[in-house]
């Protein structure tokens, strides 16, 4: 979010945090982070990877794993994301960087194989999945995330009410389990810890387009 448009808004909370996962076709020879990035720094661009299109999120995140890892791949954008993840079971592109909602199924059937996942903690329903710290890359730490807010101005008590009830939401069975079914983590936080994230995240990713000569939207 650049700052100029964060300033328009008050942030209330963050509904939902999303792991970003690094992946194979499961017919890929690399077992591991380690012996991907390894493949990588030997043939710079011999390896590609897919997203939805230029300057979609999976293409930040992927210029961000780069940065992070000290590699240099090729990308393929797809008209999708849905195309993407065809590209990556069809074995057409190498890696792909993907929220969890998105793998899950195929991670389940076999399809692919993930190496790495974000976040502190490792997935409860994918606890053979290293996170990116455990396999060697701590640099790394993309965290796909949604959020709650209000026009600029709304008043304190109207946005701490909003945040209590999203907290109330995001408290329930139903809702609990449907998150815990998308591999992803509640949020919930306060909005000033939102408004810490939005300039935390800003400051992540000015330095990550400016090198990938990405334009800002």
């Amino acid at each position: 979010m650049h700052q100029r448009h964060a300033n328009a808004f008050t942030p209330i909370t963050v509904s939902v945090f999303t792991p970003v996962l690094v992946a194979v076709p499961a017919a890929s020879p690399f077992k591991t982070l380690g012996e991907l990035l390894a493949h990588a720094k030997a043939h710079p661009e011999g390896l590609n990877y897919g997203t939805g299109g230029q300057g979609s999120a999976p293409h930040f995140a992927t210029e961000a794993f780069q940065l992070a890892a000290g590699v240099k791949l090729s990308h393929i954008p797809y008209k999708g994301a849905g195309e993407a993840m065809l590209g990556l079971v069809g074995g057409q592109i190498d890696l792909l960087l993907v929220s969890t909602p998105s793998a899950v199924s195929q991670i389940k059937s076999g399809k692919i194989r993930a190496l790495a996942v974000s976040g502190d903690k490792r997935l409860e329903a994918h606890p053979d999945i290293p996170t990116f710290a455990e396999a060697g890359l701590p640099g790394f730490g993309v965290v796909n995330w949604s959020g709650l807010a209000a026009p600029a101005g709304t008043p304190a008590d109207i946005v701490a009410r909003l945040n209590g009830e999203v907290k109330k939401a995001l408290a329930s069975p139903d809702m609990q389990e449907f998150i815990a079914s998308m591999s992803a983590q509640p949020g919930g936080i306060e909005p000033a810890a939102f408004s810490a994230l939005i300039k935390d995240e800003t400051a992540r990713w000015a330095p990550v387009a400016e090198k990938a000569a990405i334009e800002r939207q």
